[in-house]
């Protein structure tokens, strides 16, 4: 069976191919390929475009490293080991940054006598840059009992105050020494001699 007219198709230059109807005796299908002379030039069609390639997923950001961990403030608290009741105890208190990064510190310095209610006996109060250290003179009057000098630091962060270190060094009282006399007595003072009276016997003591 001949091709149709129009059911051929451009495959070349002057060259065509159709497709016959499907032959029921035969049971094929026959493939037709014409030479045209007389034919316009076939014209290719334009390829297909190819698809885009997918564009790669961006990599994912590397995590920010963590800030490093924040070290307490170094406290030094310098006293006596002791003094005596009424006497001034000269105290001082020495705060250092320690860590990488300038912090605002707030520190409190009580006095805890052990028998009476603690009562502050000095402040720090302002920036420490890193590395360097603030020193307060904080004297008090020793009670008559031992007593605590007792260091609380808070450091701002971001909108607030946290806890960031503390610190105690006890100051003892003094007892005063006592002393026991010891009197020595000679033998010969031991003897004591009696005026007597008229017609009275003096007595002697032994």
């Amino acid at each position: 069976m001949a091709c149709k007219e129009g059911d051929t198709k451009c495959i070349g230059p002057n060259l065509y191919v159709c497709e016959s109807d499907w032959d029921p005796v035969t049971g094929y299908t026959t493939h037709w390929v014409l030479a045209r002379r007389d034919a316009p030039e076939c014209v290719e069609p334009e390829p297909e475009p190819e698809p885009e390639p997918e564009p790669e997923p961006e990599p994912e950001p590397e995590p920010e490293p963590e800030p490093p961990a924040v070290v307490p403030c170094e406290i030094t608290i310098t006293a006596p080991s002791s003094a005596a009741e009424g006497e001034t105890v000269n105290a001082s208190v020495r705060i250092k940054n320690v860590s990488p990064y300038h912090y605002s510190y707030k520190a409190t310095i009580y006095a805890v006598p052990d028998l009476y209610p603690d009562y502050v006996i000095g402040s720090i109060d302002q920036v420490i840059t890193s590395g360097s250290s603030v020193t307060r003179s904080t004297p008090f009057t020793m009670p008559d009992c031992n007593t605590t000098v007792f260091v609380s630091v808070e450091r701002w962060s971001f909108d607030h105050w946290v806890y960031d270190n503390s610190a105690s060094r006890v100051v003892s009282l003094e007892v005063p020494a006592t002393y026991h006399l010891s009197v020595y007595v000679p033998p010969w003072a031991a003897v004591a001699t009696l005026t007597p009276a008229v017609g009275t016997t003096q007595p002697t003591a032994q």
